[in-house]
Formats: structure tokens, sequence, C-alpha cells
């Protein structure tokens, strides 16, 4: 038996083990097809056939009865026997074809007069995710897909294209995904092409029965542009070999053997041979890691890099490059609820479907936590995804393609749609590139950037100070389309709402960090969640804004890096600012939604009267945690926009505190209800933030 049929042999043995698959002769799922190409069925079946069905040993049938309490209606519904046959179950199932989930909800309809109390309400109605999945001999090749094999899939597998889990990585892996890599490169009109740029070096496998090694290519030593792989994965610690300015010239020359490698990066070589490719781009051994100078070299060049590579290898399942991605795949616990259900497909052939419940899917993998993996996967026009339940393509022109199980978060359509607002969008000259400017300043490409970062900002980072370099990739790529200045990670045209980042819900709140990240009026700055919320309903072509940019001052870490790390950064305004008080609500230094804002008190003796707002604080400020804390600081409120009706808007700003030196730092966001009132008697002032 071929391993590969043997582990589906397995995962029929192992939830049979659990008693969960239990075909059912009275429940025939049918197949119907919306204009969108979703699936809907409604079924429906006499209650006290659903009795019986659950008697008989039929487990989706028994799941109804017993684990939702449909039972519990019956009596009710069943008053008098002779009504025993005019109660009906339907069902409503939904089945969402791009991430094949089945949504299941039912209820109890009765009939003739004595049923009008209850005919058309939920009388006991609940909605529950399914998997769904059903079972092929071979993997199917993306020709294949459209008219499956009728020899070896089930008949179902004409409209349900989720497999089981494969447990390895075999032959037959790699040649699926050299036809999903050609098919893309040669067929998909909307996915961009490599062109002749290079990376300004490569690693390529020199394979030697004897003495099998890896040596560095300096691709401007090369008379024509190569293909090559990118790898994205987790470094997970110290690598056994990175390039140096001290083993330069032995890599170039005699280069190292494949021992000296860690596994990942060994399996992206292998991975590269068997799709026909030679050389790989890997940042460990293509960027000098000792030096400054060329690793801000490189990492502005990432947006080129991925972007030309044939395909990136995404080592979603390896949480350190130790632990590689081609091992076998370990076997799934088995699911609270899995049902085999009769299915009647499109094509009128009988077959079947297995439902899972949803907690059977897979938790983020570890390179989803990784905050440079982010821009890694968004510049990729092309991703082979090495992931813990499946090996899947990504790219503009594919849906979702899989060896086996698909995860149904991976592809969703907002990103779908920054990828084609953004990232691969052509303009055929300067003038169309100029007016795409114009509209998506002025529609929701704005709100796809904070998509971004938000999600980005819940990543880790191994060099905290990385924060603003990390995300530089992705920034670059909207800069080009924006045409706009990139001010320490926020954009200048939208310069009111992108203030108003907060640290975001439920995000831990610890002590500014020891070593300058950014200015304290940028996301950089800390190390927390960011959330955009209160920037909702700012609009940076309306009044809504009152704050103005006056100045923008800055010094980069690396000229080369127009988008990446400053050494500091200060931001000129012209708004109205008061002074208040910041008392804090509580003695415990992580909880801040006691804390309120007052404004001073008599001729600034201490503080008087409670502001009615909300102040969401950046860090845990030093005055706070040290060892005598105080409960209150002075402070000014820096009024930045508007809010709400003319007559009942709230205001939103920056609390700030004065420096030594005449500057301000940001402590936080506030939000004052009504609060117009308390800026009326300020005049507008320029401020300079640090």
């Amino acid at each position: 038996m071929r391993k590969t049929e043997k582990s589906y042999a397995q995962e029929e043995r192992r939830y049979g083990k659990q008693g969960r698959l239990a075909p059912s002769s009275t429940t025939n799922l049918r197949h119907d097809r919306w204009p969108r190409a979703d699936i809907i069925a409604d079924i429906e079946f006499p209650l006290n056939k659903l009795l019986q069905g659950s008697a008989a040993g039929c487990a989706f049938m028994r799941w109804l009865v017993e684990d939702q309490k449909f039972g519990d209606h019956i009596p009710r519904l069943f008053g008098k026997p002779e009504r025993e046959g005019g109660y009906r179950l339907r069902l409503h199932v939904f089945y969402a074809w791009m991430w094949d989930i089945v949504r299941i909800r039912w209820f109890a309809l009765g009939t003739g007069a004595e049923g009008a109390d209850v005919l058309g309400k939920n009388v006991a109605q609940t909605s529950v995710g399914f998997g769904v999945y059903t079972h092929p001999g071979l993997l199917l090749a993306p020709s294949e897909m459209a008219t499956p094999n009728r020899k070896k899939d089930d008949p179902a597998a004409y409209d349900i294209s989720t497999r089981p889990i494969r447990l390895q990585i075999t032959s037959d892996t790699f040649r699926q995904a050299r036809e999903w890599m050609t098919k893309c490169l040669e067929t998909h009109e909307g996915c961009p092409k490599p062109d002749r740029t290079m990376p300004t070096r490569l690693v390529h496998l020199v394979n030697t029965p004897d003495n099998p090694r890896v040596i560095l290519c300096e691709t401007n030593n090369l008379t024509n542009p190569v293909p090559y792989v990118a790898l994205s994965y987790c470094w997970g610690g110290p690598q056994p070999l990175t390039l140096l300015t001290s083993n330069h010239s032995t890599f170039l020359t005699t280069g190292f053997s494949l021992s000296s490698l860690s596994q990942s990066v060994r399996d992206a070589l292998h991975t590269a041979t068997a799709l026909s490719i030679t050389h790989l781009w890997v940042d460990s051994l293509c960027i000098i890691q000792d030096s400054q100078d060329d690793m801000a070299r490189e990492i502005a060049s990432m947006p080129l890099i991925y972007r030309n590579a044939h395909v990136t290898l995404k080592a979603s399942r390896a949480p350190s490059s130790a632990a590689g991605f081609l091992s076998d795949r370990p076997e799934a616990d088995p699911p609270h609820l899995a049902f085999k259900l009769p299915y009647r497909g499109s094509n009128a052939k009988l077959g079947s479907v297995i439902l899972l419940s949803q907690e059977h899917e897979h938790a983020d993998e570890p390179l989803d936590n990784r905050a440079w993996a982010l821009q890694e996967r968004i510049l990729s026009p092309r991703v082979l995804d090495f992931a813990t339940r499946h090996v899947g393509w990504v790219c503009r022109g594919s849906r979702w393609w899989t060896d086996g199980w698909r995860k149904s978060i991976d592809y969703n359509s907002k990103l779908r749609d920054i990828d084609h607002d953004v990232f691969h969008r052509e303009f055929p000259d300067e003038e169309a590139r100029v007016a795409a400017a114009r509209e998506m300043k002025g529609g929701s490409v704005i709100e796809h950037w904070r998509y971004l970062l938000q999600g980005y900002t819940h990543r880790e980072l191994s060099i905290p100070k990385d924060r603003i370099l990390a995300m530089s990739g992705i920034a670059e790529t909207y800069g080009a389309v924006f045409r706009d200045q990139y001010l320490a990670g926020l954009w200048r045209f939208a310069i009111q709402s992108e203030l108003l980042w907060c640290l975001g819900y439920k995000s831990p709140r610890g002590p500014r960090p020891g070593d300058y990240q950014g200015p304290s009026w940028s996301w950089a700055a800390v190390s927390c969640y960011v959330d955009y919320f209160h920037a909702l309903g700012i609009r940076h072509t309306d009044s809504s804004g009152v704050l103005e940019l006056a100045d923008y001052q800055h010094a980069l870490e690396s000229e080369d890096a127009p988008y990446g790390a400053v050494k500091w950064a200060h931001l000129t305004v012209n708004a109205r600012m008061r002074e208040a008080w910041w008392m804090r609500g509580s003695l415990e230094p992580t909880i801040s939604r006691h804390d309120e804002l007052r404004m001073p008190g008599v001729e600034g003796q201490g503080p008087g009267k409670k502001l009615s707002g909300t102040i969401i604080p950046d860090a845990l400020e030093e005055e706070f945690i040290r060892s005598d804390p105080v409960d209150h600081l002075p402070v000014h409120l820096l009024e930045v926009a508007h809010h709400g009706f003319p007559d009942s808007y709230s205001s939103r700003g920056l609390v700030l505190r004065r420096r030594e030196d005449g500057l301000y730092s940001r402590l936080g966001f506030f939000e004052l209800y009504r609060g117009a009132s308390i800026f009326e008697d300020c005049l507008v002032q320029a401020i300079t933030i640090a």
C-alpha cells in the first residue's frame, strides 16, 4: 500500500474507533448551485424519522437529538400521538466552496391548523460550522481538478476539493508543486512574472556524489539572470552557518558542506532542486550578517527580491530552522465531532463527505507569529506553503490549491483586495499611476495598510528595534502607490488620523523600551498591539482634522533604507493644546481603565474638574512603576481631530509631556466627549513632538 493511501486508511480507522463515522441511510446532502457557486441544500424529514434514525445508530441524528438538545422540544411538539407525523425537521445546509466549510441550521416546522403556533418559528435552532472533505485515491493536478478521476475519487470530489491530511511529503507533492508553478507562470495573467532584476547574492547547490556543498554566487558575475527560489522561515535562534565578512571569500570559492546548514535551508535546497531550480535566496546566507551597511541595502531590496522569485517557500510549520519542514506530519487528534454523510453532487452521482467540527482546524503556524514573515508573504506573488496539515499554493490566479487539507482562514477576501490594489497592480503610464495614487488616497487603501499594520504588531521580533524595519518592504510598496512621504511609520497625507493609533485591545502593556525604536508619536516607539479604531470617521479629505502638519525633520539610520529605522524624528504641528492632569485610577500599574483626566485646579494648584472621556496610555510610565509611585502626572492635551455632529462632537488627540529641552513626547491617546469647549479659549500654536 502506498504511503499516502495508508494515511487515508489510518484516518478512517481513527475516526471509526471514535464511533463518529457511522453512515446515515436517512440523511442525504444534495447539491444545488447558486450563481456565486456556493452550494445550498434544504433537507426535510419527519421528526419521528429523527428519533428512529438516532435509535438505529445514525451518529448525525443522535447528535441532533442528544448533543443539540433537540429532543427536549419533542414532547412539547408531539403533545398528541396523532401529531407525530405532522412535524418535520428542516436542515438548511450552506457550503462555501472557497473554503470547503459547511454551516448547518435546523428548525422544526408544523403543518395544519394545530401546527400553526410553530409554523416557521425557530423552535430549536442553532448554527454550527464544519470543515468538509472527501476521499481521493491520488493527488490531483490543476488540469484534473475540474474533472476528477472517477475511478479513484469519491463522486463527491467533483464538488468538494478538500482531502484528508497527507502525512508524508512525497515525489507526488513536488510533481504537483511543479505543475502549480508552471500553470501560474504560463497562464495567470494577473500574477506578476519575474523580470531580469536579481538579488545581490544567491546560493547554488553543487550536488556532487562525494561532496555535495553550497557555494555563494555574486549575481553581477552572471552572464544572464537565473531563476531562483526565496525562503521564508523561522530562525529560532543562532544559525549554524551565516554569511560573515570573515567567511565571504571561502563561501565564494570552495563553499560549505550541506551538513553545516540548518535543516530548513537543506529542505529548501532539496525543494528547489525538485522544482528544477538551482539557486536559492535565504537571508542568513545572502546578507552579510555583521555588516550594517550590507544589511540596510539588502533589506531595502526585499520587495524586488521576493517579487522576482519564481516562488517563495514558506516554512510555516517549522518553529526553528533546526526543525525543517519536509518531515512526516504527526497524526492529528480526533475531532470532537465527525460525521460521514451521503452526498449527491452536481454530477448526479451518489458519494459521501466527512464533516469535521472546526476545532479540528489547526492553530496559527509558528511562522505566522514572526514579524519579518508578514512582508515576505505579502511581497511574494507566488508562495508554496509547507504547513502543519498541507502543502499549499497561493497566488492571485489560484483557488488556494493544496495537496489535501485546506485551512479556511488562510486566504481571505481582504488580503486578495490588498494584493490587487497595491502589490500586483500594473500601470500603463505615469499619468495612470498619478491618477491611481489620487484615487487610493481618497479610498480605502489606507485602511488596508492599517489592517496589515495591526496584524503585524501582534507578531514577534527577536530584536525590538527592528519594529519599523521589518515593515519597510510593505511600506515602500505602499509609498510607490500613494506617492507620499513616509514619516517614520505614518503617512503624511493622512497625518490627523495616522496620529490617532492607540494601544490595542488586550495588548500587554509594559514599560517603554530601553533602546530607541522610533519617535514617541509613531507606533514604532512602543512594543504593543496597535489599533486604529479611534481613527475611524476621521477623513483626511474634510474638516474633521483640526491639526495641521508644519514640518518634519529626521535622520535615517541608513540612507539606503528610506522606509527603515530613524536615528531621530521631530514632528512640528499647528494645533490647540491645554494643560491637564492624568490621574491614576488604580495602584496596579497594568490597569488603566479607571484612569481619568482632570482640568488643573484653581491657579494651577493640583487637579480640578473631571473631564468626561477616555485615556489610553501607550506604556507604563516610569513614575507609575518605580518604588515610590505617584498617582498623577501633569500633562498636555493636544487636539488632533473632531468626530461626530457639530453640536455634540468629541475631541480626539494626544496626551503629551513637556521635556526639559522644550520638545514634547507622546504618552498616550485621549477622547473627550463633547470636548471641544475645553479648547475654545486656546490659541493655535506650533508644537514640536519628538
